[in-house]
């Protein structure tokens, strides 16, 4: 009996002598991830701010922006055109149900042109190429940082923002401007499409209204969002695999975290683009 009535009372105080260091692991690792995200934004910030500079003041191998044009921006214009075209016609096909009950079916221009150019073109555009150009370039930095070739050219005394940074964050940045374009041209086309052919609505009414409608400052804002959601692309990209680590896991673990970190910084950034430029341009 005493030797039971003393392990009954010492597993209360050993659980209790455990609960404190439980509780301080858990906010050492709250801790460690508030100090790791604060040092990865310091990093990723010089890493912007030191190619934006090599960008305008022109210190970046020229050669490697077409090569991003094309590699990121002319090789993804069909796979844009495709979903502008079926976007532009399905939101056509979804606001002229509800306005049907109005017996307002014909303004469905109104919602499509302003919807398209000044919302779903630059988001949408900046979504695909997250997975093909945030991708892409997570992959192909991370694989040169795992087989060391960055740091051979380092050595080397070349400079690895000039030859390969700075020249992806403007081909990325250009070619979300003008896949944006794209998506605008052919999903406004869509619209067209169901409107006309679908609805009944005359070719002439429908295009007098989209003109009416769209006025100069949507096609600032959907173009200015554009050059932004690119930039935070190629960005976020490049500094994930300027991070990788680890070997071929390290890599795909690091280009999964580029492509849902730049989808998300996109989603993000464009409410408050949108807030910002309404107060000026509207």
């Amino acid at each position: 009996m005493p030797i039971e009535l003393q392990t009954a009372e010492r597993a209360p105080a050993g659980t209790g002598e455990r609960r404190p260091g439980a509780l301080v692991r858990a906010a050492a690792t709250v801790g460690e991830a508030v100090i790791g995200g604060v040092v990865a934004f310091g990093d990723a910030s010089r890493l912007l701010v030191r190619n934006l500079f090599r960008i305008v003041t022109f210190r970046f191998k020229a050669g490697r922006v077409v090569d991003g044009l094309y590699t990121y921006g002319w090789r993804s214009v069909g796979i844009v055109a495709v979903a502008a075209l079926f976007v532009g016609m399905g939101m056509a096909l979804q606001v002229e149900v509800e306005l049907r009950r109005f017996g307002a079916s014909q303004n469905i221009a109104n919602v499509v042109a302003v919807g398209i150019i000044r919302e779903l073109g630059p988001v949408l555009t900046a979504l695909i190429l997250a997975g093909r150009a945030g991708s892409g370039i997570a992959a192909e930095v991370g694989s040169m940082k795992i087989t060391e070739q960055l740091a051979a050219m380092r050595m080397l005394g070349l400079d690895v923002d000039r030859h390969f940074i700075a020249p992806l964050l403007l081909s990325v940045t250009l070619s979300t401007f003008y896949l944006t374009v794209v998506f605008d041209i052919v999903g406004v086309a869509g619209g067209y499409v169901i409107a006309v052919y679908d609805l009944g609505i005359p070719f002439r009414t429908y295009h007098e209204l989209t003109k009416d409608i769209l006025r100069r400052s949507d096609v600032i804002t959907g173009l200015a969002k554009s050059l932004v959601f690119g930039l935070i692309i190629a960005w976020v990209g490049a500094y994930c695999g300027l991070a990788t680590r680890g070997g071929g896991k390290g890599l795909g673990e690091h280009t999964k975290r580029a492509v849902v970190a730049s989808s998300f910084a996109v989603l993000v950034s464009n409410f408050f683009l949108t807030k910002l430029l309404i107060s000026v341009l509207e």
